[in-house]
């Protein structure tokens, strides 16, 4: 299990917490939502103040590569479904590719 709180991403693995650092090439960063399955290698990250979801490796910790779009502002939450990033806002589902 993995949880955001502000610049920080926690992981745990059966109840316990395990050491886990995040790559990211900036400092203004702030994790908003967080969404990975046991079916993906990534963790994907989104950062509503700079539009941006950050893809990292779940193990390493890693930066794989970062989405940028306007839309992610208005984002409540996220999914990800066969390579494809769905964004929820109060009115509508976006996909992200």
């Amino acid at each position: 299990i993995y949880v955001v709180d502000g610049n920080n991403v926690y992981k745990f693995f059966k109840g316990k917490k395990q050491d886990f650092v995040v790559e990211i090439p900036v400092s203004n960063y702030n994790f908003d939502f967080v969404f990975t399955s046991s079916e993906l290698d990534y963790l994907y990250l989104g950062d509503k103040s700079n539009s941006k979801i950050y893809v990292v490796l779940k193990e390493s910790g890693e930066l794989f590569e970062q989405v940028s779009n306007p839309i992610i502002k208005q984002a409540l939450d996220m999914a990800v479904y066969k390579g494809k990033i769905y964004l929820l806002t109060d009115t509508r589902i976006y996909m992200l590719n």
